[in-house]
């Protein structure tokens, strides 16, 4: 095989737009379309206002005037230098992200997020890794799934923490044109 085989015929990601958060109450990405397949949040240096709480991402039908608070379901895994995790929910209000995120200076995440399947043909299918430092000040990567079940059109996504603001936190969306 040719290198050329692994590379999506659709070309590199294109970057669509990009939110810094300083202590705001959710980030917001509108717009989603059928010309993507694919988007990417890539999410740097994210840190709660407000100590060991839980980022969520939630979805719009209506280009986010309203955000979607039942369908959803999740699973992930938490990796820490001397243990490992599991949680979900197959009936959430949300997809969880990241959990026990701290405010000291040297807790903070980064990753990304890739959302699929965002055109009402199939449920919403979300993927997330990020890699920081928890509120206990310990190392740990999460990374998991999650779903919003219904065959809507998903056209905004919305990143809040589970109690108080965001912080701070660099996001960038990108998008893979669909062939």
């Amino acid at each position: 095989m040719m290198l050329s085989d692994y590379i999506p015929s659709a070309g590199l990601p294109k970057h669509i737009g990009s939110v810094t958060a300083s202590n705001t109450a959710a980030v917001a990405f509108t717009g989603l379309s059928a010309d993507y397949y694919m988007y990417e949040i890539v999410c740097r240096g994210l840190q709660p206002a407000s100590d060991n709480v839980t980022f969520w991402l939630r979805t719009s039908s209506d280009g986010g005037s309203s955000y979607d608070a039942t369908g959803y379901g999740h699973a992930g895994e938490v990796f820490q230098p001397s243990s490992f995790s599991t949680n979900g929910s197959l009936s959430a209000t949300r997809v969880d992200i990241i959990e026990n995120a701290g405010t000291a200076s040297d807790e903070f995440y980064s990753g990304h997020i890739r959302i699929m399947d965002h055109d009402a043909l199939t449920p919403t299918l979300v993927f997330f890794h990020f890699n920081g430092t928890n509120s206990f000040s310990s190392l740990t990567g999460q990374r998991g799934y999650g779903i919003r079940d219904s065959n809507t059109v998903v056209d905004a996504v919305q990143i809040l923490c589970s109690s108080g603001n965001i912080a701070v936190g660099k996001f960038e969306l990108f998008g893979w044109k669909a062939q």
